[in-house]
């Protein structure tokens, strides 16, 4: 039932992901976890609201496999940066959520 729903999602829940997805994107581009190739080869950003939904599709489910490489690493790098004190609501603090 939830990818179904993904599936279903409009055009613009689906760009509205995609952004969020962009900050998390930035946050671990910041803390030096920056592999996002394939992503980056997609050249479609969340404010190409002109791309179709399609596009936004695959870039959402790119991203998020590239994220989920990348996040760890950019964690890491933060609570390296920062002590062992930052947590991961640090990141909700960053995307302002």
């Amino acid at each position: 039932m939830g990818m179904k729903k993904y599936v279903n999602m409009k055009k613009e829940e689906l760009v509205h992901l995609h952004v969020l997805l962009a900050q998390l994107k930035r946050y671990c581009e910041e803390n030096e976890a920056d592999d996002f190739r394939n992503y980056n080869e997609l050249d479609i950003s969340p404010f190409k609201v002109h791309r179709s939904k399609e596009d936004h599709k695959q870039a959402v489910f790119v991203l998020v496999a590239e994220l989920n490489y990348n996040l760890p690493n950019a964690i890491k790098h933060y609570n390296e940066k920062h002590g062992d004190a930052a947590s991961n609501s640090d990141i909700g603090e960053y995307l302002d959520i």
